[in-house]
C-alpha cells in the first residue's frame, strides 16, 4: 500500500495521503478511470471515485499533523 499511497500522494491528490488502511504486503492493483483534460475537465471516472468503487477505498479529506522538513538555506559547497 505504501507505493500506492505515494502515487496517489505525488500524482493524484497532489497533496499529503496518510494510509491508515492497515494493510500490509504486496498488491496487484488494476485501477481504470479517465484523466482530466488539459481544461480540467472529465467526462468519464475520476481517479477517486475509481480508487472507491473499484478497490473499496476512500480518500476522506481530514487535517493531520504531519512531520515536515523546512530547509531555510542552501549554500554552495566551499573550495578545499
Amino acid at each position: 500500500m505504501t507505493v500506492f499511497v505515494e502515487f496517489v500522494a505525488n500524482w493524484v491528490a497532489q497533496q499529503a495521503v496518510v494510509d491508515r488502511t492497515g494493510l500490509s504486503g504486496t498488491f496487484d492493483i488494476d485501477l481504470s478511470w479517465t484523466p482530466f483534460s488539459i481544461s480540467g475537465d472529465s467526462e468519464g471516472l475520476s481517479m477517486f471515485k475509481a480508487i472507491e468503487d473499484q478497490l473499496g477505498l476512500k480518500l476522506d479529506l481530514q487535517k493531520t499533523p504531519l512531520e515536515l522538513f523546512i530547509i531555510e538555506r542552501i549554500d554552495h559547497p566551499r573550495d578545499n
